[in-house]
């Protein structure tokens, strides 16, 4: 392994331990990190919970389980809600289907109007439409 690694992560533990994994390409660095958690996975998930969800978590999670009679859920965090079209469908252009957007600043701010999927600098995008 040369001295200048590709991938690098450097993790810090509760006590102050820096632990530094390194690898060349994909391959060596999994096997390093795998190396480095052999038989301790249990104090690095706890360390991530930590890092994650602050250092009362486990704490937090045993009380509301045993206290209060909460039983743990992990769901997925719902997309946020999108402007809606009063059921009408999005405007198409020959990018394909239109996307509502609001406007965040200048003179039309807080204004909604449909926009073009194409990339932003795309030399041929679509004028936006008023909504």
């Amino acid at each position: 392994m040369s001295d200048e690694s590709i991938y690098v992560v450097n993790v810090k533990n509760r006590a102050g331990t820096i632990l530094t994994v390194r690898g060349d390409d994909i391959t060596s660095f999994s096997k390093n990190i795998s190396d480095a958690v052999a038989g301790q996975i249990d104090i690095v998930i706890g360390a991530l919970e930590d890092a994650i969800l602050g250092p009362n978590a486990a704490k937090n999670l045993e009380y509301a389980t045993q206290t209060l009679g909460a039983k743990p859920t992990f769901a997925p965090v719902p997309p946020p809600a999108q402007p809606t079209t009063g059921g009408a469908p999005a405007p198409t252009c020959t990018h394909g289907s239109m996307i509502l957007r609001t406007a965040k600043q200048g003179p039309r701010a807080g204004k909604n109007f449909w926009a073009c999927p194409a990339p932003m600098n795309a030399p041929d995008k679509c004028k936006p439409i008023n909504a």
